[in-house]
């Protein structure tokens, strides 16, 4: 299973090529626009322009700064974050950023990023301040590893990223280890990964999606069965299993009916199916080509029957489904990022983003500007104690809500999902 969920349009070797050559200029380190700090390293001023206009300052030529600048120095503290991206930059040349994973990872890296500074550098003039050093993953938990060793990055105040699920064992290890807050900012982390009450998941994980379709149907419908159709996958089990306890715990009695998603199988739940009621069917697959199989099957018995479907919260982000055969369907599912295009579209980050960058942000430059001024405002306000002063602060951004609670001591998780509903060829909220 993809760690983070799919791009809405990758972006080509060339151009993931020359965002690689400007930040080959970092040696990854930025600050807000109200802080610069001279290091033995070559150090970037953080302009608001930033990324698009970078002045690069040689170790040895001090910066020159304003009175006031010294002065604010000495009397108010710097926040130092930490930021680990996939950015690949070994891949030097535009024939190696042509392979499909690595350009993937560095146009997801990059979008977040962006949006993170966008919101950082928003935030500038309600006293943010703050050092922002940026590590290059490479998508390697081996490299994390060697981060997580640098002077640096331990006496850092808080750790955003690794990005994906297989760099974060690393992650939460160095949590745990220095009693640091470390968030997963894209990654669907699973409950049972958790071992450390700093780490943060900012992404629901896949049992709260199970918990919340069966939930939904509990008080939605008065149906007295469930088809589940199951996937063989250990996600898509642990989905399974928690919309499975949900319903047994209820106390609101629906029967659980489990089929398998071969062509046999779907033979066998027809003969189950009830006329005159609603037929409930939850599909728990995330392979594109078992559901095209199934939703074929399922368009033809709808002819017949009445159904709901509730289907793999992925579902809505598979570019190889034909969604013509979820039409007739009523297909539910939940989403952890819920975007309102009307808000998204009349704000002043969908606008500043376009102008700056000559195009419209995507899922993760939005989920990087949400966090940011989610977590920049509770610097603000709570410094170093923003860790447990986010917790059951629900937060409204622009790509979804934050509601962050502990889980049993081991970490602290995301718990908001959004439930939507196919309907004119997308996904509306219900």
């Amino acid at each position: 299973m993809i760690s983070v969920r799919n791009p809405q349009q990758l972006l080509n070797g060339s151009r993931a090529f020359a965002q690689i050559l400007f930040l080959l200029f970092f040696v990854f380190q930025a600050c807000s626009p109200k802080v610069r700090e001279n290091k033995k390293e070559t150090t970037v001023n953080q302009a608001k322009s930033l990324p698009d206009k970078v002045k690069v300052v040689d170790e040895k030529v001090k910066p020159t700064e304003s009175d006031s600048l010294n002065k604010y120095k000495k009397t108010e503290p710097v926040f130092t974050i930490a930021l680990l991206l996939a950015l690949h930059l070994d891949s030097v040349s535009a024939n190696e950023m042509q392979d499909l994973k690595r350009s993937r990872d560095t146009n997801i890296s990059l979008d977040f990023y962006q949006g993170l500074l966008m919101a950082f550098d928003s935030l500038a003039n309600d006293d943010l301040r703050l050092q922002l050093i940026v590590y290059d993953t490479k998508h390697d938990s081996n490299e994390v590893k060697k981060i997580f060793k640098k002077s640096e990055v331990k006496k850092s105040d808080f750790v955003i990223g690794p990005i994906f699920n297989d760099e974060s064992v690393p992650a939460i290890q160095f949590s745990y280890l220095n009693d640091k807050y470390v968030l997963s900012p894209l990654a669907p982390a699973t409950n049972s990964s958790f071992n450390s009450p700093y780490f943060i998941s900012a992404t629901a994980p896949i049992e709260l999606h199970g918990r919340k379709q069966a939930e939904y149907i509990l008080t939605t419908f008065d149906s007295k069965n469930v088809f589940i159709l199951s996937g063989k996958s250990t996600a898509e089990q642990k989905y399974e299993a928690a919309f499975d306890e949900t319903l047994k715990n209820s106390t609101k009695k629906i029967k659980a009916i489990r089929a398998g998603t071969s062509i046999e199988n779907l033979k066998v739940l027809e003969s189950l199916l009830k006329k005159n009621e609603k037929n409930i069917i939850f599909i728990t697959t995330s392979s594109s080509s078992s559901l095209t199989r199934i939703f074929q099957k399922l368009k033809l018995l709808a002819n017949n029957y009445d159904l709901v479907v509730f289907a793999h919260p992925l579902v809505p982000k598979m570019e190889t489904l034909n969604f013509e055969l979820l039409l007739p369907l009523n297909v539910h599912t939940s989403m952890a990022h819920y975007q309102n295009s009307d808000i998204l579209y009349k704000s002043d980050f969908y606008m500043n983003y376009r102008k700056k960058y000559n195009t419209e942000p995507t899922e993760f430059a939005v989920d990087g500007f949400d966090l940011g001024m989610m977590f920049g405002k509770s610097i603000i306000k709570d410094g170093k104690e923003f860790g447990k002063k986010i917790l059951n602060n629900l937060y409204s951004g622009l790509n979804g809500k934050y509601n962050f609670s502990e889980i049993s001591g081991r970490g602290i998780q995301n718990n908001w999902l959004q439930i939507v509903k196919f309907n004119n060829y997308k996904f509306e909220s219900e």
